[in-house]
């Protein structure tokens, strides 16, 4: 394969792998229709359903603690950057430097936590709650004229902090702690670096920028490798412009 040209054997093990899954589906549709099976399928449905809800409330209370947790550790690195500001900025510059550099080491440390944090439980969250569309899916495909009561969406194809990020709220929010830590790091470095006493501020700045630019850079790479991956393997099946059940 040279370059700019697509894989054509990933796209056949792609095609292959959505038609499997189509053909497996409607099996598993067909063999609804036999009464007793279709109640059981049913009642199994609805407790998964149930099991999927808990989980995307389970979700969003860690997320909410996640937010919680950074903006009440991010007061408190605040507070003791301005108590070492205060004993320390004529006493002693240089431990000034260095005890604001690990407070900004500390701060990088916990955005970076947060973020994994906040990644793992959003798509943990994304995921029950297109296990709940499709599931709604079937709910309607039983009983169509229950489609016009419900609130949310049949259609498992929605956007996706994976599938459609330029959309995506919580991708907006990964962004800002990537570039956060960032920040927080380059200014640990830079401090760090003018603690030594060895080379003049301007030098201590640049290296500042350019380690907390590589460390955002790389964090969004990874980050975007990530959901990519993600994207790969979440296959929509029941697109907005498909047929119900």
């Amino acid at each position: 394969m040279t370059c700019g040209q697509p894989d054509h054997q990933a796209l056949e093990a792609e095609l292959l792998r959505r038609t499997e899954t189509i053909a497996r589906l409607t099996r598993e549709r067909d063999a609804l229709r036999d009464p007793v099976a279709e109640a059981v399928g049913l009642q199994v449905a609805l407790a998964e359903y149930q099991r999927r809800t808990v989980m995307v409330q389970s979700a969003l209370t860690r997320i909410d603690q996640s937010l919680a947790l950074l903006g009440a550790g991010l007061a408190i690195l605040g507070s003791a950057a301005t108590a070492l500001l205060a004993g320390l900025w004529t006493a002693d510059p240089g431990a000034l430097r260095i005890g604001s550099a690990a407070l900004a080491a500390g701060g990088w440390a916990l955005v970076s936590v947060i973020l994994a944090r906040d990644l793992r439980c959003r798509l943990a969250q994304t995921e029950a709650e297109q296990v709940q569309s499709r599931l709604r899916n079937l709910f309607v495909s039983r009983a169509p004229h229950l489609e016009r009561y419900l609130s949310d969406s049949i259609h498992d194809d929605w956007p996706t902090p994976y599938a459609a990020s330029q959309h995506s709220g919580g991708y907006m929010v990964w962004i800002l702690l990537v570039t956060v830590g960032g920040c927080l790091l380059g200014a640990a470095t830079g401090l760090a670096v003018l603690a030594t006493g060895s080379v003049p501020w301007w030098v201590a700045l640049l290296v500042g920028v350019a380690a907390g630019s590589a460390n955002a850079a790389v964090t969004r790479s990874v980050l975007r490798r990530a959901l990519r991956r993600r994207a790969r393997s979440s296959v929509p099946l029941f697109p907005n412009d498909g047929p119900v059940g």
